[in-house]
């Protein structure tokens, strides 16, 4: 082989070195609890969390489906019940988009939890009007969510969940459920689970609403987001969620999508998740403190530079392949002349 195809291919190697390090950067730079860094998802389905008795007078065994991060060795996971719309008649745990949400938030790292709760099949609630048939619905979704919740705590050690960092969001029907779950919670219901606390440490609402007399001081941050020409679950809701959290001193994220209606994720479903993902993360997931003058964490484990630490690494390596390709390269034109 001639110096210049040995040359040539001495360049293409630092050429793909140079690739392989850039890629292996961009991989590493994800964030657990803030991006997908996990691959896949490990699903089972239809766990029985509870049971009540549904508006037949027949007592109703409630699932729920649970994601985890495949592969994940972490000892305590923060965990995210998550809970369907349908006007409380309808919806379904495992529908595409539960099952998309879900399997989004356990490749960041949570143990996701999508559940079912008690519907009453065929009928419709009036959000805006007072409906009197509302708070049995409402109170019955509550304790069917608030016993996911006990659920979780009870088979901490089993599926490795930190259970004092368990989060509840919903759409709609679903959020409007989970911010009672969150700001009622000193009625827990007995939909199971007994004897474990029902207390959450964040709330995601979208399109929900609520009686806002509920919430008060020192309860867990809460997110809204709501489209302004929501009909169906009033938009004017969503505004006296925040001002009543405002007066209460209740952390509340605001998140209002102008023009859109009910059916808000239709609006850009990418902004919502990148909303609700941001808030879980500054609420939900661990932070460990890094001492900056001593660079520990707060464990003493050496501070490692997160996973800017790749980036800097193969910025390096590709500096230096590079750079010793130029070397060799001019010793090989060198010796032409």
């Amino acid at each position: 082989m001639s110096s210049r195809a040995k040359t040539a291919l001495l360049l293409l190697a630092v050429i793909l070195v140079a690739a392989i390090a850039a890629q292996t950067a961009a991989v590493a730079q994800g964030q657990r609890y803030r991006d997908e860094v996990f691959a896949s998802v490990a699903i089972t389905a239809d766990i029985a969390y509870g049971r009540a008795v549904d508006e037949h007078g027949e007592m109703e065994t409630l699932r729920l489906d649970l994601y985890q991060p495949a592969g994940d060795t972490e000892a305590a996971r923060p965990a995210f019940v998550w809970i369907h719309g349908g006007g409380f008649s309808s919806g379904d745990k495992a529908s595409l988009f539960e099952a998309m949400l879900a399997g989004r938030f356990a490749r960041r790292g949570y143990v996701v939890v999508s559940i079912n709760y008690r519907l009453r099949e065929g009928e419709y609630y009036g959000f805006g009007a007072g409906d009197p048939r509302l708070p049995q619905v409402i109170a019955d979704a509550q304790h069917d969510a608030q016993a996911a919740v006990r659920w979780l705590r009870a088979n901490a050690a089993t599926y490795r969940i930190d259970a004092a960092r368990i989060a509840v969001g919903g759409f709609s029907a679903g959020a409007i459920a989970a911010l009672y779950v969150s700001y009622n919670s000193a009625d827990p219901g007995e939909s199971g689970n007994a004897g474990y606390p029902s207390n959450t440490s964040a709330c995601v609402d979208v399109a929900g609403g609520m009686d806002v007399t509920l919430m008060g001081a020192g309860e867990p941050p809460v997110l809204v987001v709501h489209g302004t020409e929501d009909t169906t679950v009033p938009y004017e809701g969503a505004l006296d969620i925040v001002a009543r959290a405002q007066e209460a001193g209740v952390t509340a994220e605001f998140h209002p999508v102008e023009g859109a209606g009910h059916l808000v994720w239709s609006a850009d479903a990418e902004q919502i998740i990148g909303w609700m993902s941001d808030f879980l993360y500054r609420y939900v997931a661990p932070q460990p403190a890094v001492d900056d003058d001593a660079g520990t964490s707060e464990a003493g484990a050496p501070d490692d530079g997160g996973p800017n630490r790749w980036l800097i690494a193969a910025a390096g390596i590709a500096a230096v392949a590079i750079l010793a390709a130029g070397v060799l390269f001019a010793r090989r034109r060198r010796r032409s002349y």
